[in-house]
Protein backbone atom coordinates (compact mmCIF):
# COMPACT_ATOMS: atom_id res chain seq x y z
CA UNK A 1 0.00 0.00 0.00
CA UNK A 2 1.13 3.23 -0.78
CA UNK A 3 1.97 5.32 2.26
CA UNK A 4 -0.61 8.27 1.00
CA UNK A 5 -3.43 5.50 1.49
CA UNK A 6 -2.98 5.20 5.54
CA UNK A 7 -3.73 8.79 6.28
CA UNK A 8 -7.58 9.60 6.98
CA UNK A 9 -8.59 11.65 3.68
CA UNK A 10 -8.44 8.22 2.24
CA UNK A 11 -8.30 5.28 4.53
CA UNK A 12 -10.60 2.59 4.26
CA UNK A 13 -12.25 4.14 1.33
CA UNK A 14 -14.13 1.59 -1.05
CA UNK A 15 -12.44 0.18 -3.90
CA UNK A 16 -9.61 2.29 -3.88
CA UNK A 17 -7.38 2.23 -6.97
CA UNK A 18 -4.12 3.04 -5.76
CA UNK A 19 -2.28 3.85 -9.50
CA UNK A 20 -5.38 6.22 -9.96
CA UNK A 21 -3.89 8.45 -6.49
CA UNK A 22 -0.18 7.67 -7.46
CA UNK A 23 -0.95 9.98 -11.02
CA UNK A 24 -2.15 12.72 -8.77
CA UNK A 25 -0.21 12.75 -5.48
CA UNK A 26 3.16 14.31 -5.68
CA UNK A 27 5.50 14.06 -2.56
CA UNK A 28 7.40 16.74 -1.34
CA UNK A 29 9.68 17.78 2.14
CA UNK A 30 9.72 21.01 3.88
CA UNK A 31 12.29 21.41 7.05
CA UNK A 32 11.86 22.41 10.38
CA UNK A 33 10.55 26.62 9.95
CA UNK A 34 10.04 26.16 6.28
CA UNK A 35 6.86 28.31 5.20
CA UNK A 36 4.72 25.74 3.14
CA UNK A 37 2.40 28.97 1.62
CA UNK A 38 1.85 32.65 3.63
CA UNK A 39 -1.64 34.29 3.68
CA UNK A 40 -2.69 36.49 0.51
CA UNK A 41 -0.54 33.56 -1.94
CA UNK A 42 -2.84 32.08 -4.66
CA UNK A 43 -3.78 28.23 -3.47
CA UNK A 44 -3.55 26.27 -6.40
CA UNK A 45 -3.02 22.80 -4.26
CA UNK A 46 -3.88 21.20 -0.78
CA UNK A 47 -1.26 19.37 0.97
CA UNK A 48 -1.54 15.66 2.65
CA UNK A 49 0.83 15.37 6.30
CA UNK A 50 2.12 12.19 6.13
CA UNK A 51 4.88 12.87 8.73
CA UNK A 52 5.71 15.96 11.19
CA UNK A 53 3.93 18.85 12.24
CA UNK A 54 2.70 22.43 10.76
CA UNK A 55 1.29 25.27 11.92
CA UNK A 56 -1.34 27.58 11.38
CA UNK A 57 -1.47 31.37 11.98
CA UNK A 58 -1.82 35.15 10.75
CA UNK A 59 0.37 37.70 11.37
CA UNK A 60 -0.49 41.88 11.74
CA UNK A 61 1.87 44.57 12.51
CA UNK A 62 4.58 42.04 13.77
CA UNK A 63 1.72 40.06 16.10
CA UNK A 64 1.15 36.55 15.33
CA UNK A 65 -2.19 34.60 16.60
CA UNK A 66 -1.90 30.82 15.80
CA UNK A 67 -4.93 29.46 14.69
CA UNK A 68 -4.32 25.71 14.90
CA UNK A 69 -2.03 22.93 14.17
CA UNK A 70 -2.12 19.80 11.81
CA UNK A 71 -0.40 16.57 12.91
CA UNK A 72 0.54 13.87 10.45
CA UNK A 73 -2.69 12.33 8.30
CA UNK A 74 -4.13 15.89 8.37
CA UNK A 75 -4.88 18.27 5.64
CA UNK A 76 -4.15 21.54 4.95
CA UNK A 77 -4.43 24.20 2.01
CA UNK A 78 -8.16 22.92 1.30
CA UNK A 79 -9.92 25.75 1.79
CA UNK A 80 -8.83 27.97 -1.60
CA UNK A 81 -9.45 24.92 -3.78
CA UNK A 82 -13.57 24.71 -2.86
CA UNK A 83 -13.61 28.66 -2.66
CA UNK A 84 -14.45 31.19 -4.96
CA UNK A 85 -11.66 33.16 -3.36
CA UNK A 86 -8.28 31.58 -4.06
CA UNK A 87 -6.32 33.36 -2.33
CA UNK A 88 -4.51 31.70 1.09
CA UNK A 89 -6.66 32.90 4.45
CA UNK A 90 -3.60 31.93 6.60
CA UNK A 91 0.05 30.98 6.72
CA UNK A 92 1.18 27.55 7.33
CA UNK A 93 5.36 26.51 8.40
CA UNK A 94 6.70 23.60 9.49
CA UNK A 95 7.17 22.92 13.12
CA UNK A 96 9.40 20.09 12.00
CA UNK A 97 10.54 18.25 9.21
CA UNK A 98 7.60 17.15 7.15
CA UNK A 99 6.94 14.79 4.68
CA UNK A 100 3.53 15.81 2.84
CA UNK A 101 1.98 14.84 -0.62
CA UNK A 102 0.71 17.40 -2.75
CA UNK A 103 -2.15 17.62 -4.65
CA UNK A 104 -3.77 20.37 -7.30
CA UNK A 105 -6.63 21.43 -7.54
CA UNK A 106 -7.57 19.98 -11.35
CA UNK A 107 -6.40 16.74 -9.72
CA UNK A 108 -8.32 17.25 -6.28
CA UNK A 109 -11.34 17.73 -8.41
CA UNK A 110 -11.16 14.91 -10.43
CA UNK A 111 -10.18 12.74 -7.28
CA UNK A 112 -13.51 13.66 -5.66
CA UNK A 113 -15.51 13.13 -8.37
CA UNK A 114 -14.14 9.73 -8.87
CA UNK A 115 -14.49 9.20 -5.13
CA UNK A 116 -17.40 11.57 -3.97
CA UNK A 117 -16.58 10.30 0.04
CA UNK A 118 -12.95 12.23 0.03
CA UNK A 119 -15.34 15.20 -0.33
CA UNK A 120 -17.22 14.53 2.87
CA UNK A 121 -14.35 13.89 4.87
CA UNK A 122 -13.03 17.58 3.61
CA UNK A 123 -16.34 18.75 4.98
CA UNK A 124 -15.90 17.31 8.16
CA UNK A 125 -12.48 18.48 8.51
CA UNK A 126 -13.63 22.23 7.52
CA UNK A 127 -16.41 21.73 10.52
CA UNK A 128 -13.99 21.15 13.12
CA UNK A 129 -12.07 23.71 12.18
CA UNK A 130 -14.58 26.62 12.58
CA UNK A 131 -15.73 24.46 15.81
CA UNK A 132 -12.24 25.69 16.88
CA UNK A 133 -12.60 29.07 15.43
CA UNK A 134 -15.40 29.43 17.15
CA UNK A 135 -13.84 28.31 20.77
CA UNK A 136 -11.32 30.82 19.85
CA UNK A 137 -13.49 33.70 19.16
CA UNK A 138 -14.83 32.86 22.92
CA UNK A 139 -11.66 32.87 24.54
CA UNK A 140 -10.66 36.28 23.21
CA UNK A 141 -14.15 37.43 24.11
CA UNK A 142 -14.87 36.21 27.25
CA UNK A 143 -11.77 35.15 29.24
CA UNK A 144 -9.06 36.59 31.12
CA UNK A 145 -5.45 35.65 31.23
CA UNK A 146 -5.73 33.25 33.66
CA UNK A 147 -8.86 31.52 32.65
CA UNK A 148 -7.24 31.34 28.44
CA UNK A 149 -4.58 29.60 30.04
CA UNK A 150 -6.08 27.49 32.32
CA UNK A 151 -8.57 26.31 29.25
CA UNK A 152 -5.44 25.90 27.20
CA UNK A 153 -3.57 23.34 29.44
CA UNK A 154 -6.64 21.30 30.05
CA UNK A 155 -6.96 21.24 26.21
CA UNK A 156 -3.23 20.39 25.87
CA UNK A 157 -4.06 17.53 28.39
CA UNK A 158 -6.62 16.35 26.30
CA UNK A 159 -5.41 16.11 22.94
CA UNK A 160 -1.16 15.29 24.29
CA UNK A 161 -1.76 14.01 28.60
CA UNK A 162 0.03 11.02 29.23
CA UNK A 163 -1.49 10.06 32.51
CA UNK A 164 1.12 8.91 35.44
CA UNK A 165 -0.13 6.39 37.38
CA UNK A 166 2.51 6.63 40.09
CA UNK A 167 1.07 10.19 41.01
CA UNK A 168 -2.07 10.73 39.24
CA UNK A 169 -0.18 14.03 37.10
CA UNK A 170 -0.15 14.19 33.40
CA UNK A 171 2.35 14.58 31.23
CA UNK A 172 1.99 16.53 28.13
CA UNK A 173 3.68 15.14 25.58
CA UNK A 174 3.84 18.23 23.24
CA UNK A 175 6.60 20.26 23.94
CA UNK A 176 6.13 24.22 23.21
CA UNK A 177 7.10 27.37 23.97
CA UNK A 178 5.74 30.35 26.20
CA UNK A 179 5.92 32.49 22.82
CA UNK A 180 4.06 29.99 20.86
CA UNK A 181 0.89 29.67 23.86
CA UNK A 182 0.99 32.94 23.97
CA UNK A 183 0.15 33.19 20.30
CA UNK A 184 -2.10 31.07 20.46
CA UNK A 185 -4.42 32.30 22.63
CA UNK A 186 -3.70 36.32 22.11
CA UNK A 187 -1.61 37.43 25.32
CA UNK A 188 1.94 38.31 25.20
CA UNK A 189 4.81 35.90 26.45
CA UNK A 190 4.85 37.83 29.84
CA UNK A 191 1.03 37.28 30.59
CA UNK A 192 1.80 33.56 30.28
CA UNK A 193 5.08 33.63 32.04
CA UNK A 194 3.14 35.17 34.83
CA UNK A 195 0.14 32.88 35.03
CA UNK A 196 1.89 29.93 34.63
CA UNK A 197 4.32 30.71 37.22
CA UNK A 198 1.10 31.76 39.55
CA UNK A 199 -0.03 28.07 38.82
CA UNK A 200 3.59 26.44 39.63
CA UNK A 201 2.91 28.25 43.23
CA UNK A 202 -0.07 26.85 43.38
CA UNK A 203 0.91 23.51 42.87
CA UNK A 204 -1.17 23.24 39.85
CA UNK A 205 1.38 22.48 37.61
CA UNK A 206 5.09 21.85 37.49
CA UNK A 207 7.38 23.17 34.52
CA UNK A 208 10.74 20.82 33.45
CA UNK A 209 12.13 23.03 30.36
CA UNK A 210 9.12 22.95 27.71
CA UNK A 211 7.25 20.53 28.72
CA UNK A 212 3.97 20.81 30.91
CA UNK A 213 2.80 18.18 33.61
CA UNK A 214 -0.48 19.14 35.15
CA UNK A 215 -0.69 17.83 39.21
CA UNK A 216 -3.92 19.01 39.75
CA UNK A 217 -6.15 18.81 36.77
CA UNK A 218 -9.34 19.28 39.32
CA UNK A 219 -7.98 22.94 40.41
CA UNK A 220 -7.94 23.55 36.82
CA UNK A 221 -10.94 22.40 35.94
CA UNK A 222 -12.60 23.93 38.74
CA UNK A 223 -11.04 27.68 37.54
CA UNK A 224 -12.95 27.11 34.07
CA UNK A 225 -16.03 25.74 35.48
CA UNK A 226 -17.71 29.43 35.09
CA UNK A 227 -17.08 29.27 31.39
CA UNK A 228 -18.20 25.60 30.22
CA UNK A 229 -20.10 26.30 27.30
CA UNK A 230 -16.33 26.77 25.88
CA UNK A 231 -14.59 24.19 27.69
CA UNK A 232 -16.48 21.04 25.56
CA UNK A 233 -14.88 19.71 22.46
CA UNK A 234 -11.44 20.11 24.08
CA UNK A 235 -10.25 17.59 21.16
CA UNK A 236 -8.39 19.80 18.46
CA UNK A 237 -9.25 17.16 15.80
CA UNK A 238 -10.91 13.81 15.80
CA UNK A 239 -8.83 11.52 13.98
CA UNK A 240 -5.15 13.80 15.05
CA UNK A 241 -2.36 11.56 16.26
CA UNK A 242 -0.74 12.07 19.80
CA UNK A 243 2.35 12.99 18.76
CA UNK A 244 5.49 15.18 20.23
CA UNK A 245 7.88 17.36 18.63
CA UNK A 246 10.97 19.22 19.81
CA UNK A 247 11.65 23.12 19.04
CA UNK A 248 15.06 23.90 20.40
CA UNK A 249 14.90 28.04 20.34
CA UNK A 250 16.82 28.42 23.57
CA UNK A 251 14.63 32.29 23.90
CA UNK A 252 11.18 29.77 23.77
CA UNK A 253 11.83 28.17 26.70
CA UNK A 254 9.17 27.26 29.51
CA UNK A 255 11.09 27.93 32.23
Amino acid sequence: MLSFMKTALFQNIPNLDEGFFATHLFPMQIDKQEILFLQGDEGHHLYVLESGSLEIYVEHEQRRLVLGHQFAGEVVGELELVHPDHHRTASVRALEPCFLWRISRESFLTIVHAYPEILLRIARMLAERLQQADRKLSYFAFLDARLRIANLLLDMEKNFGVKNSADGSTHIAWRTSQQRMAEMIGLNRESVSRTLTEFVRLGWIKLDGRTVIIQNQEELERLVSQSMLIAKGRLWHTDMAQLMFTDDKENDRLE
